[in-house]
């Protein structure tokens, strides 16, 4: 860094000024003083005092340069720091973007499999069930279908049986009034012979298949 030089206008003008006697008159006429207190004397500390009061100034104004560059260089590195942190905040808000949007794909995805799975397993569990029932269905169904048909099995046989017993009552006793009539028209036509009409007043069996058995 360089340094101010200083300014000759600081500078005290150090040529001694020689003091003339006037015209006239005699060098007795004043009191020597001591050297101490001589013109020489004088100006040599008045321009020392100067030279350090300048010498002063200039480590001052030296200072004073120097805080202005530590400052400045100060103000550089806090602004090419916050610069460097932008970017750096930047690139991290950025990253974690992506991570966010990759992350988020990814439970989207989870989600997505579990759904899927959890649709899956439903769908099969409500096509068991469905299933299950319709067997069951089938199964109650067949069942009653079953005890229908059996049910009409027996009231059709009950019909029959009755039906048959009613035929078979009727065939006999149209059998018995045919052979009654017949025993009649037998006696009336025939002369009696004993025995005859203990023969022809006997009952007549008809077998199970409706037949009357031969006299």
């Amino acid at each position: 860094m360089a340094t101010a030089e200083p300014s000759r206008s600081l500078l005290p003008a150090i040529t001694p000024r020689i003091a003339t006697a006037p015209l006239g008159s005699s060098r007795l006429q004043t009191v020597p003083k001591r050297y101490e207190e001589t013109k020489p004397v004088v100006i040599q500390g008045h321009a020392h005092r100067m030279i350090i009061g300048i010498g002063h100034e200039l480590q001052r104004r030296s200072m004073e340069m120097s805080e202005v560059e530590r400052l400045r260089g100060i103000r550089e590195a806090e602004q090419a720091v916050w610069a460097q942190a932008e970017q750096i905040k930047a690139e991290a808000v950025q990253r974690a973007k992506e991570e966010s949007r990759l992350d988020q794909e990814k439970l989207l995805k989870k989600v997505s499999k579990a759904q899927e799975k959890a649709l899956k397993e439903e769908a099969l569990r409500v096509e068991m069930a469905m299933q299950k029932l319709a067997i069951e269905q089938v199964k109650q169904e067949r069942l009653e279908a079953e005890q229908r048909l059996k049910d009409a099995l027996t009231e059709k046989e009950k019909e029959f049986t009755k039906r048959l017993s009613e035929a078979v009552s009727g065939a006999r006793k149209e059998e018995q009034n045919a052979a009654a009539k017949k025993a009649s028209d037998i006696e009336k036509s025939q002369p009696f012979e004993p025995g005859m009409s203990d023969y022809l007043l006997q009952p007549v069996y008809i077998d199970e298949v409706g037949k009357v058995p031969e006299l």
